[in-house]
């Protein structure tokens, strides 16, 4: 198949809120909400008022969403995902301010941003999952809101964050406390996900800004019957799916009823959303798997399967395997064209695959993509859920134990004695930060078992990140330590959002990284209705070391059979990673040999390029080698598109 070249990149969507004023009322500096104003009306594809005339909202909102609803004096703005048509739209939108319940408005189903204004205040919502994001600074006293760090940044002239750059160099990532308003830029914070922001806009408040938690994680006040949520969680998926391959959006690439594409491995999730779309009549699809080079991974054989068994396989509905041959190797070049990103892409050594997929998808006609992340998270609790188990059920929990020993190949009376302590989430950071914040290879089994039984994944920097890199996380640390509240009363709890909200993070970066290159991805189980379906379920029920996701089942078994896979294994691309580090290994060499990162104190060259060198032979997880060119190629692209604003300005 001949796969034409891609359009330019337009970069992904964005969206920027400003306060604005009180009817008659004069602005607290005038010049610099105009200097705002009239940058972001220069940029702006849309844009949307306030009810007193002032501009509010400017974007390019590329394949997303872009509604605004008047009623009276409020306007309230979607921006990404929401099925409702127009009228049924303007409805709900109107007895919402007529009865003072704008929050309600969350639960409208899609995935996206919620934008307010109202005479008195700004409100902008972030969703539950973390999926959509914002991010808020000041700008000559006035506030500014986007989901995009980097837009803020450019208005504001805000540098990289050195701190937050040595805190991303770590795996698998910062910990929620400390992560959870930072941003990668000087003075821009993150509104945390499930929270609500409000911007005063009475002159005398200067414009006060709250975050507030509005969002309350279903099973709080006790979980629902196991049946039940499966029920649920048949409905919210099947309408997840629906809504996000039948929408049509208002953006240039409008998705109509045209062919759709799903990302295929074999696994449970991505059989889910592909046997959900193949129930649509008429429906073209295109199922996508990437191949291995190892026969040992068999995403392949089980990918397959689940075609074979869908309703229209060989007709309307098209599997493509990408072989190895056709398919980019791991760290091979990225296209020049992909956009900068908000932070470093946590896919970068898999950057040019997913240029590759993207022109597969468009060739096939396919504006619409599928993709199963999130599954893992929502459908499955963290081990430590044996904590609180144990003393609700000590037969059936120690069975557990036992089971999810065997599964991750630790002793069962190491897993035991963890889930016998309890210690409180600032207790866990104190120790974190108290104690060795470098990979060390060989760890014990003991050390594998405290990342298991957590209140998260420990933080871990690689190995030649150098003393001052070290130095800014453990502050970081103490620092959320002296001042931490765990998002849950429980460690299992804490530790599911955390997992949810990572994913979603990073799910989002993917996404706007498919959108530059023409692609719609939608992510339906960060749904909001799939997400409550899903955690409103005891974690024992729908977390068992013998049996994968027996919500999803239980869920959809009846309706899709023999497509959900009855799978054991799970497919793996070590070897993959390994053979495109020997075939890239020049080019990776020569991005080390004076990198940006080393001109920032953050890592030591020599050390990673030794690395590098004897990646088949030596014993760090190629994760860390994918942060650290993560952020690298970030820190690069960066300069490069500062380098060519200013040279454009000049």
């Amino acid at each position: 198949m001949v796969i034409p070249r891609r359009p330019r990149s337009r970069g992904p969507s964005w969206v920027c809120m400003l306060p604005g004023i009180g009817p008659g009322q004069t602005a607290p500096d005038e010049v610099g909400l105009g200097q705002a104003e009239q940058l972001l009306g220069r940029r702006a594809v849309r844009t949307a008022r306030h009810a007193c005339g002032r501009l509010w909202l400017a974007g390019d909102p590329g394949t997303q969403d872009w509604r605004v609803v008047a009623a009276g004096s409020v306007r309230v703005a979607l921006f990404g995902h929401c099925p409702l048509p127009d009228s049924a739209l303007r409805g709900r939108v109107e007895r919402a301010v007529a009865c003072g319940t704008i929050d309600a408005l969350t639960r409208l189903p899609g995935d996206f941003l919620l934008l307010v204004s109202s005479p008195d205040a700004v409100h902008g919502y972030t969703d539950p999952a973390g999926l959509r994001r914002l991010f808020h600074t000041r700008h000559h006293d006035q506030v500014l809101i986007s989901d995009r760090a980097a837009l803020l940044a450019e208005l504001t002239g805000a540098a990289i964050d050195t701190r937050w750059l040595a805190a991303r160099l770590a795996c698998p990532e910062l910990v929620s406390a400390a992560a959870a308003t930072a941003a990668p830029y000087t003075a821009i914070h993150t509104v945390p996900p499930g929270h609500r922001i409000t911007l005063d806009r009475t002159p005398a408040t200067r414009t006060p800004v709250t975050v507030a938690g509005y969002w309350t994680p279903p099973g709080s006040d006790g979980h629902i019957d196991f049946g039940e949520a499966a029920g649920r969680l048949a409905d919210a998926l099947t309408g997840a799916v629906t809504d996000a391959t039948t929408h049509t959006t208002t953006g240039p690439t409008g998705i109509g009823a045209g062919m759709v594409s799903c990302q295929l491995s074999g696994g449970l999730d991505s059989a889910a959303l592909a046997g959900l779309a193949a129930q649509q009549p008429g429906r073209p699809m295109l199922l996508v798997t990437a191949a291995s080079v190892t026969a040992a991974n068999d995403d392949v054989f089980w990918a397959r399967r689940v075609a074979a068994n869908l309703p229209g396989a060989g007709c309307r509905i098209r599997h493509r395997v990408l072989e190895p041959g056709e398919h980019p190797a791991f760290f091979a070049p990225a296209d020049p064209g992909l956009p900068l990103l908000d932070e470093p892409a946590p896919f970068a050594a898999s950057a040019a695959r997913i240029c590759h997929l993207a022109q597969v998808v468009t060739a096939s006609g396919a504006r619409v993509h599928l993709n199963g992340q999130g599954g893992d998270e929502v459908l499955t609790a963290p081990v430590g859920y044996l904590r609180d188990h144990l003393r609700q059920a000590p037969r059936d929990a120690l069975r557990r134990v036992r089971g999810h020993a065997a599964l991750s190949g630790v002793a069962a009376r190491h897993l035991l004695a963890a889930m016998t302590t309890n210690p409180s989430y600032r207790s866990w950071l104190a120790g974190l930060a108290a104690g060795d914040l470098t990979y060390r290879p060989g760890r014990r089994d003991r050390d594998r078992v405290g990342e298991m039984a957590g209140w998260e994944a420990p933080v871990l920097l690689p190995p030649w990140a150098t003393g001052d890199a070290e130095a800014m996380l453990r502050e970081q640390l103490r620092g959320a330590a002296a001042q931490a509240v765990p998002l849950a009363a429980t460690a299992s709890r804490h530790y599911e959002l955390v997992r949810v909200r990572a994913m979603a993070r990073r799910a989002g970066l993917y996404r706007d990284a498919l959108e530059a290159l023409g692609v719609t991805a939608r992510f339906p189980f960060f749904d909001r209705a799939v997400l409550h379906a899903c955690l409103a379920v005891h974690p024992a029920q729908r977390t068992d070391p013998w049996q994968p996701k027996p919500l999803l089942h239980a869920a959809l078994g009846p309706a899709l059979g023999p497509v959900l896979p009855d799978r054991r294994t799970k497919g793996h691309y070590n070897h993959d990673i390994l053979h495109g580090l020997a075939t890239h290994r020049e080019a990776l060499l020569e991005m080390f040999d004076g990198s940006a990162l080393a001109g920032l104190g953050l890592i030591d060259d020599t050390r990673i390029r030794r690395a590098i060198g004897d990646a088949e032979h030596g014993r760090i997880p190629p994760s860390f080698l994918n942060e650290t060119l993560a952020c690298e190629t970030w820190l690069k692209a960066h300069h490069h598109t500062t380098t060519q604003s200013t040279s454009g300005a000049a």
